[in-house]
């Protein structure tokens, strides 16, 4: 029964019911799995196996829409340095968080015009560009209380996220001059002017 499980990264709870339909009781079943910890709940509907590691590939799952982006994505993309434990996602949904058996899953909130552009399919799963997840990153953290000048935020990227300016070079000034147009806020405004100019 175990080696059918194999066969798929992570499952819902129709494909489980499917898979052990021959018994008579199956609810009774997916119990004895979770209580053996033969199989993990994610969340309502949602299993992986305990050696599942593919972790971001539940983040669009646990909840939706959303894509992969903020302190994640960058770490990802290898603009800041330490690791980062949390998924972070951006949605057009309400603010989320999850605690789950494979760790924690956030969700942000952006209005849909800042959010339906700049993320791609990668392995599986949603998530922002590295310009985009930035942005996302830069303008929630400052939507009320907007970094002023572009030197500002420059000394806030280098001290407090420890962004390297080699990292923050390799970064497409014309990609975020035009999410700067589309997020339409001071602080993507200045961040456009400092990668501007770094070129």
């Amino acid at each position: 029964m175990l080696y059918a499980y194999k066969q798929t990264k992570n499952f819902d709870f129709p494909y489980l019911m499917n898979l052990i339909r021959k018994y008579n009781s199956p609810k009774d079943k997916i119990s004895s799995f979770l209580r053996k910890k033969e199989i993990l709940k994610v969340k309502k509907g949602i299993y992986v196996l305990p050696e599942f590691k593919k972790f971001e590939l539940l983040a669009n799952q646990i909840y939706g829409p959303s894509y992969i982006s903020n302190e994640f994505a960058m770490f990802h993309y290898g603009l800041i340095p330490e690791k980062v434990v949390e998924f972070t996602s951006v949605t057009i949904g309400k603010i989320k968080k999850f605690n789950t058996p494979v760790g924690r899953y956030s969700y942000r909130h952006l209005p849909l015009e800042k959010y339906n552009f700049e993320f791609t399919s990668e392995n599986g799963y949603l998530i922002a560009t590295p310009e985009k997840s930035i942005c996302d990153f830069i303008y929630l953290n400052s939507i009320k209380s907007p970094f002023t000048t572009s030197k500002e935020l420059n000394i806030y990227l280098r001290e407090n996220m420890r962004i390297e300016k080699s990292s923050l070079k390799n970064l497409n000034p014309k990609l975020i001059r035009l999410i700067s147009k589309k997020f339409n806020h001071l602080s993507i405004q200045n961040f456009s002017e400092l990668i501007s100019n770094l070129k």
